[in-house]
């Protein structure tokens, strides 16, 4: 695991020093009023960076959140500034596959802005990594979203009982999640899609969930993303037979599996 760690953490450090060359930064042409006071606050973070998400690979923690707070020298005429650096992965990815797409997503948003002082991005439902020179660790992180689902869909005759029975999931997580230590909820329910119980082509479901907070949150900001992810995926994903929707600091997803 630690080679794996290594190596991965190679590749990422080299790719990083390569990006700038790869692609060049027109939208991240606009600078902060930081970046305007401080003329070499870019060069400075991403100098950081390349040490910041190594460390975040290497260092992955058990329920597969990690951040670092760096601290850095500013010019001579301004004060030293911190970055901010978050990656995480949901419980049911493995600590292998997080680390690996972590380094892949930072490696094209360095390769998309080679000089932002800030930037995030989703792999899927796979993981998640911002960072930033404003602290937004602790935040409920909701501005950053991604929904997915796939083609399947429930029968028009069940979609009332099957979303009923989605939602009853999706709120037993959410209540769930932000009491416990990791800030995962996991749960199934079934289901019966069938008109009557004599139904002969009846069929049974198993609705898995899962409700999980990275764990820079309180219990109280972990409950207010998890609350705006279940909006969003009651918008978003009604009928749908696997749905998930990742935030920045939380998802909460479920999947229907026939038996």
């Amino acid at each position: 695991m630690e080679y794996t760690n290594n190596y991965l953490a190679l590749i990422l450090t080299t790719a990083l020093l390569l990006a700038p060359f790869a692609l060049g930064d027109y939208d991240c042409a606009i600078k902060s009023p930081a970046e305007e006071r401080d003329p070499l606050l870019r060069h400075r973070v991403r100098n950081a960076l390349v040490e910041l998400i190594e460390a975040l690979i290497i260092n992955n923690k058990d329920n597969y959140y990690n951040s670092i707070i760096y601290n850095f020298k500013g010019s001579p005429d301004s004060p030293p500034n911190n970055i901010y650096i978050k990656g995480w992965c949901p419980y049911d990815v493995s600590k292998e596959v997080c680390a690996h797409w972590i380094a892949v997503i930072a490696t094209q948003m360095s390769k998309a802005c080679p000089t932002s002082t800030s930037a995030h991005m989703f792999h899927g439902s796979i993981c998640y990594i911002r960072y930033d020179t404003k602290n937004f660790l602790g935040q409920p992180d909701t501005d950053a979203a991604h929904v997915g689902y796939g083609t399947a869909r429930v029968m028009l005759f069940y979609f009332d009982y099957f979303t009923k029975k989605v939602d009853e999931l999706m709120k037993m997580l959410t209540e769930m999640a932000p009491t416990q230590r990791n800030m995962v909820g996991t749960g199934t329910t079934k289901a019966l899609l069938a008109k009557e119980i004599s139904d002969v082509l009846r069929r049974k479901v198993n609705i898995t969930g899962l409700a999980q907070c990275s764990t820079d949150l309180n219990k109280n900001t972990c409950l207010e993303c998890l609350n705006q992810a279940k909006k969003e995926l009651s918008n978003g994903c009604r009928g749908q037979l696997a749905c998930h929707v990742f935030l920045g600091s939380c998802i909460l997803k479920y999947e229907a599996v026939f038996f």
